[in-house]
Parts: C-alpha cells; structure tokens; sequence
C-alpha cells in the first residue's frame, strides 16, 4: 500500500456520499409501491423507487468494503491500541448514545405497533450495529497475515444470509432478530474483501483501470437482471418488504428453486464491481476543500436525523395537493437539509461532537501508539 494518504481524501468522500444517498433511498420508499414504515397513500411511482434500487444494490456494499478499508489502514498505521480508542469514540460511544437520544424515541412514538420488535427498533442505526460487529471481529480474530483464509469463510456465511433469515422467521424470538443476524452475514464478506483491497489498493486501481470496460459491462448486464427481478417481486405484491406468512415463503422458494443461490450470486458480483468503478473513479480526488470536509464530517449526522424526518414530514406533506415529483424533492431536501444545517450551528459543541464520533482520540493513547510504533 502506498503511504500518499492524500489519494484517499476521494475514497473518504465515496464513503460519506454513500451515507448521504440513504436519504433519498428512504424517500424513494414512500412514494414506491413497497410497504414501507411509511408509505404514502397518494403515490405509487415504480420509476423513482426502481431508480433508488440501483444505488441500494451497492451502496451498503460498498460501505463496508470501504470500512474495512480504513479501519485496516487505522490499525496498520496507527496500531491496536490507537485502533480501538478510534473506534470507540467513532463508532461505538456515538452508536449507543444516538441509539438511546433517537432510536428509542423514534421506535416508541413513530414506529412501535403494539408488538415489540428489535429489528424495528434498531432501524437504520443497522448499519452501525453491524459495523460494530465487525470491528470485533477483525480486533479479535483479523490481521495482515489470515484475513485472506476469512474470505472463504465469509463467502460461505453470505449464502447463509438468506435461509437464515427466512428459517429464523418462523422461531419465536428469534424472528426478532432476523434482520440483525443475516445482515453480520450477508455484509461481512465486503467488510474483509476491503481488508484485502488496503493490502492490494494499487494492484486493484491498476487492474480496474486495464478492465475498466469489461467490469463496467458486467455491472450494467447485472444491475439490469437485478432491477428486473426487483420489479418482478414489487409486481408480485411486494414480498420482500411486505409481511408474509410462512406459506407465502414456502411457494416462493419451491417455485424459484435456485433464488437464493443465483441472485445473491449476480448481487455480490454486481456489488465488487460497481465498488470497484467507484473506488477508481474517486481514487482520482486528491484534494480537498472545505465542502468535502463539510460532507464527509456530516454524513452520519445527516444519516442518523433523515430516517424519523422523511416519516414525520411524508406524513405532514400528504396533507398537501403536491405531484410526485414535488412530494418527493421536498421530502429529501428537508431530510438532507435540516440535519446538514444542525451539523453547522452545533459542530462546535463539546457534547454534539461527542455523540457523532468527531471528538479526538485521547492524547495519551496517541503517545502510547507512538511509544509502541518506535518500539517495533
């Protein structure tokens, strides 16, 4: 890996603009013909919600490759101990805190139905969860020297994903959490494929760069047959986001045999090449400014406040004679807008930085790494 940090100011910004994109995903959810937390009653557009589908197909994906990414550069530059006090002040503190001031808020006044469910409780605070997760693993059991013998493994976990989340929706309590346990399956393959692409991050640019035109093919032809499918499924009264009955899954699986081995097939291979056009493309940014910084730093502000404005404001804004496209625009551009303006009046206080993961690692931990580091 070669030391010229500076060439992945544009790989930290491809991680936040991944983040910010989940706003207009979620948007897209209400006016889509899905069920949703909530759908609007006035709208219907295959055409904006198939659109946003082609971003979802890789954007978590990608998010993770990214993430494993960086936190093998943390821990390689930085060492162990820098590594975990960083992600406990990024990650972990700003994870529960957020968790308990939003997601528990969220859950009990805009959400909870009456039954009790972690997995809608956790919401979109997922992908922290699962990110924690990941950083376990790879503090505890990942290092320069086995983390390729892992891919195997995780490749393996991957089509687990799937059955597993459809087994553990027939078990009490455990349907609880299905959501939760087929996503640490489904993502952690991304997750230590970025841990190779940190070791290989020249030899990927360069082979992406030679194969451009045939990775770039590979993806059109897969993210077609994906959306295709997508709209299939929508069409068929939306059984991936619907609530189904055990039957329902039953006739899904025996009339598509093979749904579980060959779509998760062509969504990994669209996913790494897609992450990989991505990760050339901004690779070639080496410069900053200071709306990047302003992006990239307010990215999880925006993400973690967007979720319960697009559900109070889609509601609200149904009380308007709006068409689809006005809805849809205003409703993102609130969910975008509100949280990029708290990010800008409150960046300066102690206790906001706090909850979103911008405070510093403790000095004392920097001079322990340094000690450390001369050491070795």
């Amino acid at each position: 890996m070669n030391n010229n940090i500076t060439r992945l100011v544009g790989i930290d910004l491809l991680r936040a603009i991944l983040i910010i994109i989940g706003v207009f995903y979620h948007a897209s959810l209400v006016v889509a013909p899905v069920s949703w937390v909530y759908a609007s009653p006035h709208y219907n557009s295959y055409t904006i919600g198939l659109f946003f589908e082609f971003f979802h197909l890789f954007r978590m994906e990608t998010f993770f490759l990214l993430s494993g990414f960086f936190s093998t550069l943390l821990i390689e530059k930085k060492g162990k101990v820098y590594y975990l006090e960083n992600r406990k002040n990024r990650i972990l503190i700003p994870s529960i805190l957020l968790f308990l001031l939003i997601g528990i808020p969220q859950y009990y006044f805009i959400i909870y139905n009456g039954t009790f469910n972690y997995d809608a409780m956790i919401s979109h605070f997922w992908f922290l969860q699962t990110l924690i997760a990941f950083i376990a693993i790879q503090y505890l059991y990942l290092n320069k020297k086995n983390y390729k013998k892992h891919i195997i493994l995780s490749l393996f976990f991957y089509y687990l994903a799937l059955p597993t989340y459809y087994l553990f929706s027939k078990i009490e309590i455990i349907n609880l959490f299905q959501d939760s346990i087929s996503n640490i399956l489904k993502y952690l393959i991304y997750y230590i494929i970025g841990i190779y692409s940190y070791f290989n991050y020249d030899e990927l640019i360069e082979k992406t760069r030679n194969n451009f035109i045939k990775i770039l093919t590979i993806a059109v032809i897969t993210s077609t047959i994906l959306i295709t499918l997508t709209k299939i499924i929508w069409e068929k009264n939306g059984f991936l986001f619907s609530a189904t009955t055990p039957k329902d899954i039953i006739l899904f699986l025996e009339k598509f045999t093979l749904y579980d081995i060959i779509t998760p097939t062509l969504h990994l291979i669209n996913s790494l090449c897609i992450s990989f056009i991505l990760i050339y493309i901004f690779s070639k940014i080496n410069h900053t400014n200071k709306q990047t910084i302003f992006i990239v730093k307010s990215s999880l502000c925006v993400y973690i406040l967007h979720h319960p404005l697009i559900i109070i404001f889609g509601k609200i804004l149904d009380n308007y004679n709006l068409n689809l496209f006005n809805y849809f625009t205003l409703l993102s551009m609130i969910a975008l807008l509100i949280p990029s303006f708290i990010f800008y009046v409150f960046r300066g206080n102690s206790f906001f930085n706090k909850i979103f993961g911008l405070d510093s690692v403790n000095s004392k931990i920097i001079n322990k790494t340094l000690e450390s580091n001369q050491e070795n």
